[in-house]
């Protein structure tokens, strides 16, 4: 794993669902002071009372959200991301129990056993563990959802083609005002705009 990577075990009093609690922790997860921030240990899980608390009030509120709903839809649906879980969680080797229709905004999670797992971990960490071949290599990943190097890269080369476009037309307006008057040049654009439609019509 690269040490972007941490991994958290979806546990916590009060609260029977490691998966929910997994999707809580990445909903909450805000910055690099999370682990203190909900008072993570390691084989106790989240153990801040607070963070207990308030896991087992939304738990409460989510038993009565879409009730009828299977669970990984309902979870997806009622925290607003997508879920992926993965039964192996190793460098080029994932093997995934369920895979999100839609990539973005993608909540990654380890199912071991009766126990799920929050990785929390930059896209980046994780997309580099992708295998180079593969129904879900790095290549068809940066292909598909909003991850596009390709459309950054078109975005970036029209850019640049209207700059140089707008500077060299700076350059030849102001070239032939210097050489021409600015009356005799505006004349003969009209004169080549009168033949022009005289030709055409």
């Amino acid at each position: 794993m690269t040490r972007m990577t941490e991994i958290f075990k979806g546990k916590c009093v009060g609260c029977p669902d490691g998966l929910f609690i997994c999707m809580w922790m990445a909903k909450c997860d805000a910055g690099d002071c999370f682990r203190s921030h909900i008072g993570y240990k390691q084989r106790r899980g989240i153990t801040c009372e607070k963070m207990m608390e308030k896991i087992g009030n939304d738990y409460k509120k989510y038993l009565k959200f879409e009730p009828e709903m299977e669970e990984i839809d309902r979870l997806q649906k009622y925290f607003e991301r997508a879920i992926a879980i993965l039964s192996t969680f190793k460098p080029n080797q994932l093997t995934f129990q369920h895979k999100p229709k839609i990539w973005k905004n993608t909540v990654f999670v380890k199912q071991k056993g009766k126990d799920y797992f929050y990785i929390r971990s930059k896209l980046d960490s994780l997309v580099s563990m992708f295998p180079a071949k593969g129904e879900l290599s790095k290549s068809k990943f940066f292909l598909s959802g909003k991850i596009s190097r390709l459309n950054v890269i078109m975005d970036i080369f029209c850019v640049l083609i209207f700059c140089v476009g707008i500077f060299l037309y700076a350059i030849l307006y102001a070239f032939f005002v210097r050489v021409f008057n600015a009356n005799n040049f505006l004349r003969a654009i009209c004169c080549n705009r009168f033949l022009f439609q005289t030709f055409i019509f």
